[in-house]
């Protein structure tokens, strides 16, 4: 009999270990480490980069869920105060931005890792952001049961200084319509397999 309480606390230290190993800054930086910052103006078309800048919204801004501040992007982690589960809802958006540095400038498109820290306390909650989460596909948060939840956001800014890593290309630049041909632009693309890493600034 004593064996079920064995097997059950093993599986929630496995369950809970891994949660914390897959935390989205964690992750950011594990899939940085060990590559070599690069200058923009050095990139060639298919490199896989690592360059850290200031970053400018291309699309229109967002608005986080909980601060309600204008950003590029946002992180939401709902997780519960008591420390039995680990995050139990999270909800991300990002648009594309431009990240420049002193020799040139790159357009970072999604899908991303937003690996940047979330900041949060353990406020109440207005039933209407409530309703929105519960919208965005957390039913299991009812109404009466938000003061069990600690509700943080990492938000991506305008002028904020990141490091990305992703896979580059040059490409013709869609807004102009030469005769010839258009110029070429720099960007950086994302895929579901390997997003775009966006995290705090690492500096060379």
């Amino acid at each position: 009999m004593a064996a079920f309480p064995l097997f059950a606390l093993a599986a929630a230290i496995v369950i809970l270990g891994y949660a914390w190993w897959s935390q989205p800054p964690r992750r950011a930086r594990r899939a940085l480490r060990g590559k070599a910052q690069a200058a923009i103006g050095e990139i060639k078309h298919g490199d896989w980069v690592k360059i850290t800048g200031v970053v400018d919204a291309l699309d229109p801004l967002l608005t986080s869920p909980i601060r309600e501040e204008s950003c590029i992007g946002f992180r939401l982690d709902v997780e519960r105060v008591d420390g039995s589960a680990a995050v139990t809802f999270r909800r991300e958006a990002c648009g594309a931005f431009a990240i420049v540095d002193a020799t040139g400038m790159v357009r970072v498109e999604g899908p991303f890792l937003l690996g940047l820290a979330a900041e949060g306390d353990l406020s109440t909650m207005r039933p209407r952001l409530l309703e929105l989460l519960e919208a965005a596909g957390a039913p299991h948060l009812g109404l009466a049961s938000y003061r069990g939840f600690a509700f943080r956001e990492a938000l991506l800014r305008p002028g904020d200084r990141v490091t990305v890593f992703g896979l580059t290309f040059l490409e013709p630049d869609p807004n102009e319509h030469a005769v010839r041909s258009s110029p070429l632009v720099l960007r950086m693309r994302g895929s579901a397999r390997q997003p775009v890493v966006v995290a705090a600034a690492e500096e060379p």
